[in-house]
């Protein structure tokens, strides 16, 4: 019997120590538990924080278009401001204004000729160089191919030859 009871007690302290280490190990699960949950909580936050550092950089190249665009339109502005001096207000004779060089452009055969900026375009900060166009009503006309203005420029003189005859003419062939 002391036998059995000594081997009960074997046992019992085994199954003791046993209970321990499941303890220790139940202890260190939960707080591997814990760290993972805590771990993922970080991920979870470092995504976020990614996240937001794309969109913040999406946001600055977007701005720093839009100033380098807007810093070309300032450039071109002031480049037009300056040439404004070269170019005075004209008006056809039809009643058109358009804007002309105030110095003239020597053609091909020599000649001294002047070239007409569109006033609409003109007043929008635009050079938009008048072009020769179709006639209308008798008018030669100048367009501007960036507003789609035509302007009569010139009227166009009509001479009608009327040819008389005091034979007559048979037009009963035609």
């Amino acid at each position: 019997m002391i036998k059995e009871t000594w081997e009960a007690a074997k046992k019992f302290k085994n199954l003791f120590e046993k209970m321990e280490k499941l303890n220790e190990d139940i202890q260190h699960l939960q707080a591997i538990g814990e760290s993972t949950v805590k771990a993922i909580e970080l991920t979870n936050v470092a995504i976020h924080l990614q996240q937001m550092i794309g969109s913040l950089q999406n946001d600055l190249r977007a701005l720093e278009l839009h100033n380098r665009e807007l810093e070309d339109e300032v450039s071109k502005l002031r480049h037009f401001e300056i040439e404004k001096d070269q170019y005075v207000p004209f008006q056809f004779a039809t009643g058109a204004f358009a804007y002309r060089s105030n110095h003239p452009l020597t053609n091909t055969s020599g000649d001294a000729t002047y070239y007409y900026l569109c006033a609409n375009c003109y007043h929008q900060g635009k050079k938009s160089i008048l072009q020769p166009a179709e006639v209308v009503d008798s008018h030669r006309t100048l367009r501007c191919h960036s507003c789609s203005s035509l302007i009569l420029s010139e009227y166009i003189e009509s001479t009608i030859l009327v040819a008389r005859s005091r034979d007559r003419i048979d037009l009963s062939g035609y």
